[in-house]
């Protein structure tokens, strides 16, 4: 078993598990409400049992998101049919299952005619996800998944490699002790690189070796010399070399360490490539292990395809 097939079923599993406590807590209390075997009790537990199934239907379909489309949206053609294929096997398990569990609680095996329309009803719960599935795709809405929260000094104690990455500077450059733009092209890079493969962390104002250099002379470099004139100036720069669409996908946060701010930006998983103006030419970038890589047209169209199926 591979790992994103393992992966879904430790999911399935405690999805399976979570919905089954629920049903059955809900039993208990629908028993003492109706009475058991009353003909309201009967129709509730048919209820319940369906609900369960819907509940397992939409857990799976976000457990199959989430283990196998990380890194790229589904396409129309073969993922569909994946999709729908996996959730169709969990469904005609369940439905076995459900049914056994109904007739074992109710005791009907004598009287299956209060159950001839279980089946029916499941059914159109299966067709209405298989709906949905298809709906998500064809109107690109499936999102990917989010990076967590992380604490700037959490991410410090960690060391570089391909969701986080340290930059002492925006635009002051240290050796020289003067304004070098072309630092703010590195950032860029990395931000795109961060959008183009799975998301990540930067941290601007920390050194390679986790020095807190802070953004102080940053600041002396902006005319708002302050946090707010920092996030406009990296906010400009972000429009002007990759585009305006691509301005409100970084969160942008700020923390005092060691009496200096610096700035943690979060970058999550493009829903659409990134391409970095860099002199008369536009580049694209992904981050392998600890660095920034530029790829050669060939490799970029070739990742792009496979990321975002286009």
């Amino acid at each position: 078993m591979d790992d994103k097939a393992e992966l879904e079923r430790l999911l399935l599993s405690e999805l399976f598990e979570s919905v089954q406590a629920k049903i059955t807590t809900k039993r208990k209390a629908l028993a003492t409400q109706f009475g058991i075997l009353s003909g309201r009790f009967v129709r509730e537990i048919v209820n319940l049992e369906l609900s369960g199934l819907g509940d397992l239907l939409e857990g799976n379909l976000d457990i199959i998101l989430r283990v196998y489309f990380y890194e790229r949206k589904p396409r129309e053609d073969c993922d569909e049919e994946l999709i729908t294929s996996k959730m169709k096997k969990l469904f005609e398990q369940r439905l076995i299952a459900s049914r056994t569990s109904l007739e074992n609680n109710l005791r009907l095996r004598r009287e299956r005619t209060q159950l001839s329309n279980y089946e029916t009803e499941a059914g159109h719960l299966f067709h209405s996800m298989t709906r949905k599935i298809r709906a998500l795709i064809l109107e690109n809405r499936i999102k990917l998944p989010e990076l967590p929260d992380r604490d700037a000094i959490d991410l410090i104690a960690q060391e570089e490699d391909n969701q986080i990455e340290f930059k002492s500077t925006f635009q002051w450059d240290k050796e020289k002790e003067c304004r070098n733009k072309d630092l703010k092209i590195e950032v860029i890079k990395t931000i795109a690189a961060f959008n183009n493969t799975d998301g990540g962390y930067l941290i601007i104002g920390v050194s390679d070796n986790k020095q807190i250099f802070g953004l102080e002379r940053d600041f002396d470099l902006l005319g708002r010399q302050d946090k707010d004139g920092f996030c406009q100036a990296l906010t400009q720069e972000i429009e002007n070399s990759i585009g305006r669409s691509f301005t409100t996908k970084p969160n942008i946060s700020f923390k005092v360490v060691e009496e200096k701010c610096i700035c943690l930006i979060k970058i999550n998983i493009g829903h659409e490539p990134a391409w970095v103006s860099v002199g008369n030419r536009f580049v694209f970038y992904i981050r392998t292990q600890n660095s920034t890589r530029e790829l050669d047209p060939k490799e970029a169209s070739e990742h792009i395809l496979k990321k975002w199926g286009k």
